[in-house]
């Protein structure tokens, strides 16, 4: 048996032993229930990481290695996150809320000073008109407000 052989043997059985890193360890599978209550199972010892609804770790089985508690806790965070569910945290709601609430306040603000620019425009297009044509029941001054977009 060559070095190399060898060499990647006991790579391989340490990768083995301490639950895989990288592209040799297999993806765990996640299986959610209608609940929100949610498991992590990998397949190569029969590890399963059980969570609560709100995305906490309920316990894990014997089986589990530190690692693959570790690895369970990442996926589990980005699957609720890939599926909106930690939108109904404590935590994260009152950040979400008050970003949202602050983007409305933001967009009602711009709405409005772009309806009042436009008023306060109109305005003075409707007082010119009625200087120029005398009466605003004409039609030069129905033609002098729709030239000008009012």
């Amino acid at each position: 048996m060559t070095k190399s052989k060898l060499l990647a043997g006991l790579v391989l059985c340490a990768l083995t032993l301490l639950g895989g890193t990288g592209a040799l360890a297999a993806p765990p599978e996640i299986i959610a229930g209608t609940n929100r209550e949610a498991e992590v199972i990998f397949k190569g010892n029969n590890c399963v990481v059980y969570y609560r609804r709100n995305g906490t770790r309920r316990r894990a089985n014997n089986r589990c290695r530190q690692r693959q508690i570790q690895r369970a806790d990442r996926s589990m965070a980005a699957f609720r996150r890939e599926q909106g569910w930690n939108r109904n945290d404590r935590r994260h709601g009152r950040k979400v809320g008050r970003a949202i609430g602050a983007a409305i306040a933001i967009g009602i603000a711009a709405a409005l000073a772009e309806k009042n620019k436009h008023k306060s425009r109109c305005d003075r297009v409707f007082q010119s008109c009625k200087r120029l044509h005398g009466t605003s029941h004409s039609r030069r001054f129905d033609r002098c407000m729709h030239r000008r977009s009012c």
